[in-house]
């Protein structure tokens, strides 16, 4: 059974009071879905800003990093 189904079996089963419950969470996820989720873009001034004071090698550590992965 797909999910789809099986909510639309659910709800069919639900009292009002669960009912409204679930419109309300319904109701959240739209406000969700249509708030923008763009991040601000960092300025390449700021990255240097933050990663003058490093005293070692940011692609280093990120090539050790990948590589633990493997």
């Amino acid at each position: 059974m797909k999910v789809r189904e099986k909510i639309i079996n659910s709800i069919g089963q639900m009292y009002e009071r669960e009912l409204n419950r679930l419109y309300g969470q319904i109701r959240i996820l739209e406000r969700i879905k249509s708030s923008p989720t763009r991040k601000k873009a960092v300025s390449i001034e700021r990255i240097r800003e933050l990663t003058f004071s490093s005293k070692t090698s940011w692609s280093d550590a990120v090539m050790e990093n990948r590589a633990d992965r493997r």
